[in-house]
């Protein structure tokens, strides 16, 4: 039991030793605020060409251990907007329930993904993700005598 009262004393005198505590500086930010990136653009639905509301954008960092992902979703009009994303590589995903999720591509073409590359400062806009809605098909297959 006195052991544990020693050990509030002895910081006490480490303290009064040496002063004050030591001040560990903060480390300067990673990226600087004028490289950071931005992202936008808008969902809609690939059959009728409608914006989607309440689609999620999400942009996964590639080969980095400690990449932050970034994400967000769209507005009423199926606008999006991604800033303050650090510049580097990302896969880029656009998703809704009810619709195929679909992986960014540069040409449009909904099986062919591509790595999006941001450079410092890039304000990359005008982004379109095209999602195909989901089907499903129902029912029962039996012979003409009603077994299945």
């Amino acid at each position: 039991m006195k052991y544990l009262l020693c050990l509030p004393l002895a910081c006490a005198i480490a303290v009064a030793q040496t002063g004050t505590p030591a001040v560990v500086p903060s480390p300067a930010p990673a990226v600087k605020p004028e490289d950071k990136c931005e992202v936008k653009g808008t969902v809609v639905n690939s059959m009728t060409g409608e914006p989607l509301k309440k689609a999620h954008l999400s942009l996964r960092p590639i080969g980095q251990q400690d990449g932050m992902p970034y994400g967000t979703t769209t507005d009423a009009g199926g606008h999006f907007l991604l800033d303050d994303v650090d510049p580097g590589r990302y896969s880029f995903i656009a998703s809704r329930n009810g619709f195929v999720t679909q992986q960014y591509s540069r040409d449009g073409a909904a099986r062919r993904a591509t790595t999006l590359t941001l450079a410092a400062g890039q304000k990359m806009t005008d982004v379109i993700f095209k999602l195909s809605p989901q089907a499903i098909i129902a029912g029962h297959i039996a012979d003409e005598g009603g077994e299945p």
